[in-house]
């Protein structure tokens, strides 16, 4: 019966990634992506991550983002070599 209220109202399955951004918490998240701190930056990390987190809004090292609050979104901090050190929530 819920599947297919969920199906009428157009939510997504349970499996589907959204629920996994619902429920990781930042801690999580920065856990889940420990591995990639040392390696350097490229665009494909933000699929990485993406897929890692079910989180979208991934920005990377100097791309332009708004200010505007977003529990949601991750930046990749690197350094001036473009070395992953780290994750930012805001």
């Amino acid at each position: 019966m819920a599947h297919r209220l969920r199906r009428m109202i157009g939510l997504p399955r349970p499996r589907h990634p959204i629920y996994k951004a619902l429920t990781m918490t930042n801690e999580e998240v920065t856990q889940a992506l420990q591995h990639l701190i040392g390696t350097q930056y490229a665009d494909s990390v933000k699929a990485q991550i993406t897929q890692a987190t079910g989180r979208d809004r991934v920005v990377g090292p100097n791309e332009v983002s708004t200010r505007n609050y977003d529990p949601m979104r991750i930046h990749v901090q690197t350094d001036k070599k473009g070395v992953i050190t780290g994750f930012a929530f805001n």
